[in-house]
């Protein structure tokens, strides 16, 4: 595998477990990520635990599952690609309650060029807060 640096998906899960993520405190869900590359599968594992992440290489009693291309995955995690959007067309594969599919998808950045409707109503409405900021 490449250096962290010009690999897309380890950065992502190399910066993941120092992220606080926005999901229910009592959140107790296990995911597994198949990525495939050049005839050989990369296991990944991430363990939500309320609002923090952990990453490993090894793991056990992940209850979904997801199977990616790594060059896909690449683009997800860069907001190149939406995640939802690849599973509709058929790039992602996924085994589990969809529901927890959610908490990964909160895990992953913004795409690139979205913006929040809820700034765009403020924009619109001229209200505090149009350039993004929380006050």
């Amino acid at each position: 595998m490449e250096d962290t640096m010009d690999d897309p998906t380890a950065q992502f899960f190399a910066e993941l477990d120092k992220r606080t993520l926005r999901l229910p405190p009592d959140t107790q869900v296990k995911v597994r990520i198949d990525l495939e590359y050049d005839g050989k599968t990369d296991h990944w594992f991430i363990h939500f635990d309320g609002p923090r992440a952990h990453v490993s290489r090894e793991g056990k009693g992940a209850i979904v599952t997801v199977h990616a291309r790594k060059e896909l995955f690449d683009r997800i995690v860069s907001g190149e690609v939406n995640l939802i959007a690849t599973l509709y067309r058929n790039e992602l594969t996924f085994e589990g309650n969809f529901v927890y599919l959610a908490y990964l998808r909160a895990s992953l950045p913004n795409q690139a060029g979205a913006i929040d409707p809820r700034i765009l109503a403020r924009q619109a409405a001229g209200l505090k807060g149009a350039n993004g900021d929380r006050n």
